[in-house]
Order: structure tokens, then C-alpha cells, then sequence
């Protein structure tokens, strides 16, 4: 089974850029114009959106995620490889990139990220949806329907509340355990 690789430094990236990273994940390189690219990303061709792409490709060149060879309108990208590697099954990459997101109001940008931080943090005892929120620079209501995709849609999560008791007797959740399942549904 291929595998794609991500890095950890990847996950604090603004979404439009990680999807420009989780393009050259599976290979580490992608050549084509930006309106290859546009429809790689399931983004429409028009110019707004390929001069996004140009913007997002010169700043993650120049802050060495990415190398980037212009030749005429036919871009090169190169994943800049780092110490720390995060695998995952190219298609369960591509079963979250190409999912119908119904059940959540979440960009798959989102639920990779999280998805990615479980895969790299997975046997941290306790966490809180904040923790995550702070190294994948989204919200953590955003961390909220991530989680519950990749368990209702993907069934790829197991999670399980940490609670106190507080001195009044009510419990209090003061963290979660998240561990992934061995297989997706």
C-alpha cells in the first residue's frame, strides 16, 4: 500500500497552503500549470483562484515547506523533506479529500489535519480539543466536527471522555483519550 508522507511543521499551515501540501504528499512533487492544479484541488480554474495558488506557492517556497521551478506556466513543486515523518494510506488521503461532508460543516482540510495529529499524537494520554486547535491553527469548534467525522463518517476514531468530579458532584470533562481504529469503514 503507497503511502503519503506529511510533516508535523505542515499542520500549523493555513488551510488554501495545506492543500497545496497534501497535493504533493502522496508523490512529493506535482508539475502542471495552476489550472492542472485548480482541478487536482477541485477548485475552478478561474483567475482569482490560480492567482491564490501562485501567492500560496511563492510564501510556502519562501518559508521552505516547498521548492518551486517556474518554466513558462508549468510550475514544479517539491515537498522540502523534514527530520519527522507522518504516514498515512494514500487512499485513506484520498477517501478524506474526495468524503461528501453532510454530516459536519467542515473543509477536509480540517479533518486531515486532525486526522494527522491523531496519527502523530495518538498516545498522549489526555487532550484537550484546545491542545489540538493550537498546533493545526483551527478553531476549536472546528476540531468539534472534525472529530465527529472521523468517527461517524469514517469510523477511524476512538475516543473517550476524561471526567472529574468536581466538589459539588457534578462531573467536569477535562480532556479526552483519542486513539485511531486499526480499519476504516
Amino acid at each position: 500500500m503507497s503511502k503519503a508522507k506529511f510533516y508535523p511543521e505542515w499542520l500549523g499551515v493555513e488551510k488554501n497552503k495545506f492543500r497545496i501540501l497534501s497535493l504533493l504528499a502522496p508523490t512529493g512533487e506535482f508539475t502542471g500549470n495552476l489550472s492542472d492544479m485548480c482541478r487536482r484541488l477541485n477548485i475552478s480554474t478561474q483567475t482569482r483562484n490560480r492567482n491564490k495558488l501562485r501567492e500560496d506557492i511563492a510564501e510556502l517556497a519562501a518559508g521552505g515547506y516547498i521548492t518551486s521551478i517556474q518554466n513558462g506556466r508549468t510550475y514544479t513543486l517539491r515537498a522540502t523533506p523534514k527530520e519527522t515523518v507522518i504516514e498515512i494510506p494514500t487512499e485513506w488521503l484520498g477517501r478524506i479529500m474526495n468524503h461528501n461532508y453532510h454530516s459536519e460543516d467542515v473543509s477536509w482540510q480540517a479533518v486531515l489535519k486532525v486526522f494527522l495529529w491523531i496519527t502523530h499524537n495518538g498516545n498522549t494520554p489526555k487532550v484537550t480539543r484546545s491542545d489540538i486547535a493550537a498546533v493545526t491553527n483551527i478553531g476549536v469548534d472546528t476540531i468539534t466536527s472534525a472529530l465527529n467525522v472521523l468517527d461517524r463518517d469514517f469510523n477511524a476514531l476512538l475516543r473517550e471522555q476524561i471526567k472529574i468530579k468536581t466538589p459539588d458532584g457534578e462531573f467536569k470533562c477535562i480532556g479526552l483519550e483519542l486513539n485511531l481504529a486499526a480499519w476504516w469503514e
